[in-house]
Protein backbone atom coordinates (compact mmCIF):
# COMPACT_ATOMS: atom_id res chain seq x y z
CA UNK A 1 0.00 0.00 0.00
CA UNK A 2 1.32 3.28 -1.17
CA UNK A 3 0.78 6.05 1.54
CA UNK A 4 0.26 9.53 -0.18
CA UNK A 5 0.49 13.04 1.17
CA UNK A 6 -1.52 15.76 -0.54
CA UNK A 7 0.17 19.42 -0.98
CA UNK A 8 -2.90 21.65 -2.00
CA UNK A 9 -6.64 21.48 -1.42
CA UNK A 10 -7.84 23.30 -4.54
CA UNK A 11 -9.76 22.08 -7.42
CA UNK A 12 -7.40 19.56 -7.98
CA UNK A 13 -6.37 18.38 -4.93
CA UNK A 14 -9.71 17.50 -4.59
CA UNK A 15 -9.89 15.47 -7.87
CA UNK A 16 -6.54 13.77 -6.30
CA UNK A 17 -8.27 12.54 -2.34
CA UNK A 18 -11.31 11.23 -4.57
CA UNK A 19 -9.14 9.29 -6.90
CA UNK A 20 -6.69 8.08 -3.85
CA UNK A 21 -9.85 7.05 -2.08
CA UNK A 22 -11.10 4.41 -3.94
CA UNK A 23 -7.86 3.34 -5.38
CA UNK A 24 -7.15 -0.03 -4.12
CA UNK A 25 -3.30 0.25 -3.45
CA UNK A 26 -3.09 3.87 -2.34
CA UNK A 27 -3.83 5.64 0.94
CA UNK A 28 -4.54 9.27 1.20
CA UNK A 29 -2.81 10.25 4.79
CA UNK A 30 -2.12 13.77 4.93
CA UNK A 31 -3.42 16.21 2.89
CA UNK A 32 -2.06 20.01 3.25
CA UNK A 33 -2.85 23.62 2.51
CA UNK A 34 -1.94 26.73 3.00
CA UNK A 35 -5.32 27.48 4.28
CA UNK A 36 -6.03 25.53 6.78
CA UNK A 37 -10.04 26.02 6.08
CA UNK A 38 -9.59 23.98 2.64
CA UNK A 39 -7.80 21.16 4.39
CA UNK A 40 -9.87 20.68 6.57
CA UNK A 41 -12.86 20.90 4.66
CA UNK A 42 -11.29 18.24 2.05
CA UNK A 43 -10.14 16.03 5.49
CA UNK A 44 -13.77 15.77 6.21
CA UNK A 45 -14.91 14.64 2.88
CA UNK A 46 -11.81 12.45 2.38
CA UNK A 47 -11.71 10.37 5.92
CA UNK A 48 -7.73 12.00 6.22
CA UNK A 49 -7.45 13.48 10.06
CA UNK A 50 -4.18 14.88 9.28
CA UNK A 51 -4.10 18.05 7.96
CA UNK A 52 -1.37 20.58 8.16
CA UNK A 53 -0.78 23.72 6.88
CA UNK A 54 2.99 23.37 6.11
CA UNK A 55 4.22 20.92 3.81
CA UNK A 56 7.48 20.99 5.95
CA UNK A 57 5.43 19.98 9.16
CA UNK A 58 3.79 17.05 7.20
CA UNK A 59 6.99 15.95 5.86
CA UNK A 60 8.66 15.69 9.25
CA UNK A 61 5.86 14.03 10.89
CA UNK A 62 3.99 11.74 8.45
CA UNK A 63 5.39 8.10 7.12
CA UNK A 64 4.76 8.85 3.34
CA UNK A 65 5.73 7.62 0.25
CA UNK A 66 4.52 9.68 -2.25
CA UNK A 67 2.95 13.37 -2.13
CA UNK A 68 1.03 14.81 -4.88
CA UNK A 69 2.05 18.12 -5.65
CA UNK A 70 -1.39 19.81 -6.40
CA UNK A 71 -0.50 23.46 -5.73
CA UNK A 72 -1.00 26.45 -8.62
CA UNK A 73 1.35 26.15 -11.88
CA UNK A 74 3.65 28.89 -10.67
CA UNK A 75 4.04 26.65 -7.00
CA UNK A 76 5.47 23.56 -8.29
CA UNK A 77 9.23 24.15 -7.64
CA UNK A 78 9.20 24.70 -3.44
CA UNK A 79 7.11 21.58 -2.21
CA UNK A 80 8.38 19.32 -5.26
CA UNK A 81 12.12 19.56 -3.89
CA UNK A 82 11.26 19.71 -0.31
CA UNK A 83 9.22 16.14 -1.01
CA UNK A 84 12.11 14.35 -3.07
CA UNK A 85 14.50 16.37 -0.38
CA UNK A 86 12.26 14.28 2.22
CA UNK A 87 13.01 11.11 0.62
CA UNK A 88 9.10 11.11 -1.08
CA UNK A 89 8.45 9.91 -4.67
CA UNK A 90 6.07 13.05 -6.29
CA UNK A 91 3.31 13.35 -8.65
CA UNK A 92 3.20 16.99 -9.79
CA UNK A 93 0.10 18.16 -11.69
CA UNK A 94 0.93 19.73 -14.91
CA UNK A 95 2.68 21.68 -16.04
CA UNK A 96 6.00 20.94 -14.41
CA UNK A 97 7.03 24.57 -13.67
CA UNK A 98 6.27 27.97 -15.27
CA UNK A 99 10.09 28.93 -15.99
CA UNK A 100 13.23 26.96 -17.16
CA UNK A 101 14.82 27.84 -13.80
CA UNK A 102 12.07 25.72 -11.98
CA UNK A 103 12.18 22.89 -14.09
CA UNK A 104 15.93 23.02 -13.89
CA UNK A 105 15.75 23.02 -10.34
CA UNK A 106 13.34 20.30 -9.84
CA UNK A 107 15.03 18.14 -12.55
CA UNK A 108 18.84 18.46 -10.23
CA UNK A 109 16.29 17.37 -7.46
CA UNK A 110 15.26 14.55 -8.90
CA UNK A 111 18.69 12.95 -9.81
CA UNK A 112 19.98 14.41 -6.33
CA UNK A 113 17.95 12.64 -3.88
CA UNK A 114 16.88 9.62 -6.59
CA UNK A 115 13.27 9.64 -6.35
CA UNK A 116 10.51 9.07 -8.67
CA UNK A 117 8.62 12.15 -10.06
CA UNK A 118 5.80 12.49 -12.46
CA UNK A 119 4.04 15.13 -14.16
CA UNK A 120 0.55 14.17 -14.54
CA UNK A 121 -0.06 15.11 -18.03
CA UNK A 122 -3.04 12.75 -18.20
CA UNK A 123 -3.92 12.39 -21.85
CA UNK A 124 -1.49 10.13 -22.46
CA UNK A 125 -3.98 7.40 -20.59
CA UNK A 126 -6.27 8.34 -23.19
CA UNK A 127 -8.01 5.24 -24.68
CA UNK A 128 -7.43 7.07 -28.03
CA UNK A 129 -4.20 7.99 -27.39
CA UNK A 130 -3.18 4.66 -26.60
CA UNK A 131 -4.17 3.59 -29.92
CA UNK A 132 -2.75 6.11 -31.78
CA UNK A 133 0.70 5.55 -30.52
CA UNK A 134 0.27 2.31 -31.22
CA UNK A 135 0.19 2.74 -34.77
CA UNK A 136 2.42 5.69 -35.01
CA UNK A 137 4.79 3.29 -33.96
CA UNK A 138 3.75 0.71 -36.39
CA UNK A 139 4.53 3.12 -39.02
CA UNK A 140 0.68 3.03 -40.69
CA UNK A 141 0.61 6.80 -40.85
CA UNK A 142 4.43 6.67 -42.60
CA UNK A 143 5.91 10.27 -41.52
CA UNK A 144 3.51 12.53 -40.18
CA UNK A 145 4.11 16.13 -42.06
CA UNK A 146 1.40 18.07 -40.17
CA UNK A 147 -1.17 18.26 -37.34
CA UNK A 148 -3.50 20.14 -35.69
CA UNK A 149 -4.67 19.74 -32.30
CA UNK A 150 -7.57 21.90 -30.54
CA UNK A 151 -8.42 22.71 -27.11
CA UNK A 152 -11.24 24.66 -26.26
CA UNK A 153 -13.01 25.09 -23.05
CA UNK A 154 -16.68 27.28 -21.85
CA UNK A 155 -15.80 30.91 -20.01
CA UNK A 156 -17.86 30.00 -16.81
CA UNK A 157 -15.34 26.98 -15.83
CA UNK A 158 -12.39 29.97 -16.86
CA UNK A 159 -14.26 32.20 -14.47
CA UNK A 160 -13.70 29.68 -11.60
CA UNK A 161 -9.64 29.26 -11.23
CA UNK A 162 -9.12 31.54 -8.89
CA UNK A 163 -5.45 32.62 -9.98
CA UNK A 164 -6.53 33.02 -13.83
CA UNK A 165 -4.96 36.23 -13.86
CA UNK A 166 -1.59 34.14 -13.26
CA UNK A 167 -1.86 31.95 -15.61
CA UNK A 168 -2.73 32.42 -19.62
CA UNK A 169 -4.31 29.62 -22.03
CA UNK A 170 -0.76 28.75 -23.03
CA UNK A 171 -0.04 27.13 -19.77
CA UNK A 172 -3.37 25.96 -18.58
CA UNK A 173 -4.30 24.62 -21.99
CA UNK A 174 -1.47 24.23 -24.46
CA UNK A 175 0.51 22.56 -21.83
CA UNK A 176 -1.69 19.49 -22.72
CA UNK A 177 -1.57 20.34 -26.39
CA UNK A 178 1.91 20.74 -26.31
CA UNK A 179 2.82 17.30 -24.59
CA UNK A 180 0.27 15.10 -26.14
CA UNK A 181 1.86 15.93 -29.76
CA UNK A 182 5.51 15.51 -28.43
CA UNK A 183 4.29 12.16 -27.37
CA UNK A 184 2.80 11.36 -30.27
CA UNK A 185 4.79 12.31 -32.52
CA UNK A 186 9.21 12.46 -30.91
CA UNK A 187 11.65 14.73 -32.53
CA UNK A 188 12.90 17.86 -30.94
CA UNK A 189 10.86 21.22 -31.14
CA UNK A 190 13.00 23.62 -33.24
CA UNK A 191 10.89 27.15 -33.65
CA UNK A 192 7.51 28.30 -32.51
CA UNK A 193 5.23 31.60 -34.37
CA UNK A 194 2.26 32.38 -31.77
CA UNK A 195 -0.44 35.21 -31.81
CA UNK A 196 -3.00 35.63 -28.79
CA UNK A 197 -6.16 37.78 -28.67
CA UNK A 198 -7.66 39.97 -26.37
CA UNK A 199 -11.16 41.06 -25.17
CA UNK A 200 -13.96 38.86 -23.54
CA UNK A 201 -11.71 38.28 -20.18
CA UNK A 202 -10.31 42.27 -20.39
CA UNK A 203 -13.61 43.52 -20.81
CA UNK A 204 -14.42 41.54 -16.83
CA UNK A 205 -11.42 43.22 -15.79
CA UNK A 206 -9.25 40.05 -16.07
CA UNK A 207 -5.64 40.35 -17.99
CA UNK A 208 -5.09 37.39 -19.60
CA UNK A 209 -5.90 36.31 -23.51
CA UNK A 210 -8.77 35.08 -24.83
CA UNK A 211 -6.94 32.35 -27.20
CA UNK A 212 -3.70 31.39 -28.28
CA UNK A 213 -2.95 29.83 -31.55
CA UNK A 214 0.62 28.56 -32.29
CA UNK A 215 2.75 26.46 -35.48
CA UNK A 216 5.45 24.40 -33.87
CA UNK A 217 7.98 23.12 -35.80
CA UNK A 218 9.71 19.81 -34.82
CA UNK A 219 13.34 18.74 -36.43
CA UNK A 220 11.53 15.51 -37.77
CA UNK A 221 9.83 17.56 -40.33
CA UNK A 222 6.51 17.48 -38.72
CA UNK A 223 4.50 21.52 -38.43
CA UNK A 224 1.75 21.12 -35.71
CA UNK A 225 -0.77 23.71 -35.89
CA UNK A 226 -1.93 24.42 -32.10
CA UNK A 227 -5.49 26.35 -31.15
CA UNK A 228 -6.41 27.07 -27.34
CA UNK A 229 -9.54 28.87 -26.30
CA UNK A 230 -11.02 29.20 -22.83
CA UNK A 231 -13.65 31.66 -23.95
CA UNK A 232 -16.75 29.66 -24.95
CA UNK A 233 -20.15 30.06 -24.40
CA UNK A 234 -21.89 28.50 -21.59
CA UNK A 235 -24.38 26.68 -23.93
CA UNK A 236 -21.16 25.17 -25.83
CA UNK A 237 -22.45 21.47 -25.79
CA UNK A 238 -18.87 19.04 -25.79
CA UNK A 239 -18.27 21.06 -22.24
CA UNK A 240 -14.49 20.72 -23.02
CA UNK A 241 -13.62 19.98 -27.09
CA UNK A 242 -10.14 18.44 -27.41
CA UNK A 243 -9.20 17.62 -31.39
CA UNK A 244 -6.26 15.96 -32.66
CA UNK A 245 -5.77 15.30 -36.53
CA UNK A 246 -2.35 13.81 -38.09
CA UNK A 247 -1.84 14.02 -41.10
CA UNK A 248 0.72 11.59 -43.05
CA UNK A 249 2.51 10.24 -45.95
CA UNK A 250 0.42 6.70 -46.22
CA UNK A 251 -2.64 8.22 -44.10
CA UNK A 252 -3.94 10.59 -41.58
CA UNK A 253 -5.69 9.83 -38.22
CA UNK A 254 -8.97 12.52 -37.10
CA UNK A 255 -9.59 12.14 -33.06
CA UNK A 256 -11.98 14.28 -30.66
CA UNK A 257 -9.59 12.47 -27.79
CA UNK A 258 -12.95 12.55 -26.27
CA UNK A 259 -16.13 9.58 -25.84
CA UNK A 260 -18.67 12.11 -27.30
CA UNK A 261 -20.29 9.21 -29.45
CA UNK A 262 -23.11 8.89 -26.57
CA UNK A 263 -25.85 12.05 -26.91
CA UNK A 264 -28.13 13.23 -24.17
CA UNK A 265 -30.78 15.00 -24.94
CA UNK A 266 -32.87 16.37 -22.30
CA UNK A 267 -33.76 19.89 -22.56
CA UNK A 268 -30.66 20.98 -24.08
CA UNK A 269 -28.25 19.30 -26.08
CA UNK A 270 -24.88 17.79 -24.64
CA UNK A 271 -22.46 14.75 -24.98
CA UNK A 272 -22.57 12.42 -22.48
CA UNK A 273 -17.99 12.26 -21.33
CA UNK A 274 -18.59 8.84 -19.38
CA UNK A 275 -14.64 8.11 -20.16
CA UNK A 276 -14.03 10.93 -17.93
CA UNK A 277 -16.11 9.43 -14.96
CA UNK A 278 -18.38 6.11 -15.84
CA UNK A 279 -18.69 4.33 -12.66
CA UNK A 280 -18.22 0.08 -13.04
CA UNK A 281 -21.06 -2.52 -11.37
CA UNK A 282 -18.20 -2.36 -8.29
CA UNK A 283 -18.96 1.26 -7.65
CA UNK A 284 -15.35 2.18 -8.92
CA UNK A 285 -15.14 5.55 -11.40
CA UNK A 286 -13.14 5.17 -14.25
CA UNK A 287 -11.41 7.36 -16.62
CA UNK A 288 -8.31 8.86 -18.42
CA UNK A 289 -7.73 10.48 -15.36
CA UNK A 290 -8.26 8.19 -12.83
CA UNK A 291 -5.87 6.01 -15.08
CA UNK A 292 -2.99 8.23 -14.51
CA UNK A 293 -3.25 8.37 -10.86
CA UNK A 294 -3.27 5.05 -10.78
CA UNK A 295 -0.44 4.12 -13.35
CA UNK A 296 1.63 6.27 -11.44
CA UNK A 297 1.19 4.07 -7.92
CA UNK A 298 1.19 1.01 -10.21
CA UNK A 299 5.11 2.41 -11.02
CA UNK A 300 5.64 3.01 -7.65
CA UNK A 301 4.69 -0.68 -7.04
CA UNK A 302 6.51 -2.18 -9.59
CA UNK A 303 9.18 0.48 -9.04
CA UNK A 304 9.11 1.28 -12.52
CA UNK A 305 10.02 4.79 -13.56
CA UNK A 306 6.71 6.82 -14.68
CA UNK A 307 6.36 9.26 -17.58
CA UNK A 308 6.42 12.20 -18.83
CA UNK A 309 9.10 12.68 -16.24
CA UNK A 310 11.19 15.78 -15.27
CA UNK A 311 13.18 16.37 -18.71
CA UNK A 312 10.32 16.03 -20.96
CA UNK A 313 8.26 18.27 -18.31
CA UNK A 314 11.25 20.94 -19.14
CA UNK A 315 10.72 20.44 -22.61
CA UNK A 316 6.99 21.15 -22.86
CA UNK A 317 8.02 24.26 -20.65
CA UNK A 318 9.98 25.33 -23.23
CA UNK A 319 7.93 24.96 -25.88
CA UNK A 320 5.33 26.92 -23.82
CA UNK A 321 7.90 30.25 -23.05
CA UNK A 322 8.47 30.50 -26.33
CA UNK A 323 4.82 30.27 -27.46
CA UNK A 324 4.24 33.03 -24.78
CA UNK A 325 7.71 35.22 -25.98
CA UNK A 326 6.21 34.63 -29.25
CA UNK A 327 2.74 36.27 -29.09
CA UNK A 328 4.64 38.72 -26.86
CA UNK A 329 6.65 40.20 -29.71
CA UNK A 330 5.11 39.46 -32.79
CA UNK A 331 7.94 36.59 -34.13
CA UNK A 332 9.05 33.56 -34.89
CA UNK A 333 10.87 32.20 -31.93
CA UNK A 334 13.62 29.86 -32.34
CA UNK A 335 14.00 26.84 -29.69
Amino acid sequence: MVRMGLIGAGTMGRSYARAFAQCRSAELIAICDLDLRKARSLGRRSGVRSLYADYNEMLRSEELDAVTVATPDFHHRKPAIACLRAGKHVLCEKPLATTLRDCAAIRDAVAKYGRKLMINFANRHKRQIYSIKQRLDAGELGKVENAFIQLREPLYKTRTLEWVEKTTPTFFLLSHCTDTVLYLLGGAPREVYARANYGVLSSQGLNTPDTVIAVLTLDNGATIAMDANWIMPKGFAPNIDFTLELIGQKGAIYSKLRSDDLMLYTNRPSNVDYEGGAVDPLGTTRGWWLDSVYYFVECLESDVEPAPGAEEGMQVTRVLLAIEESARKGKIVKL
